[in-house]
């Protein structure tokens, strides 16, 4: 899907937007004026860089990491 805006910041806008409501898209904005496109992503859920399951500095385990940690307890 193709469509022209009047700034960069509209486009961009815009594509937040559609990939908010279809997150596996491939969502990409083209500045005319630069000439490059930028990859539209959307922030990692949960709480910031360290929202993984790996259990590092506290964070939550993998559900077979926590299965074997209870089992142990």
């Amino acid at each position: 899907m193709k469509s022209e805006h009047e700034s960069y910041e509209a486009a961009e806008k815009a594509a937040i937007t559609i990939k908010k409501r279809h997150p596996k898209l491939y969502v990409t904005v083209f500045d005319a004026k630069e000439q490059r496109h930028t990859l539209i992503e959307l922030p990692a859920a949960g709480n910031g860089p360290r929202s993984s399951n790996h259990n590092r500095h506290g964070n939550a385990a993998t559900p077979r990491e926590a299965a074997a940690t209870e089992r142990r307890h």
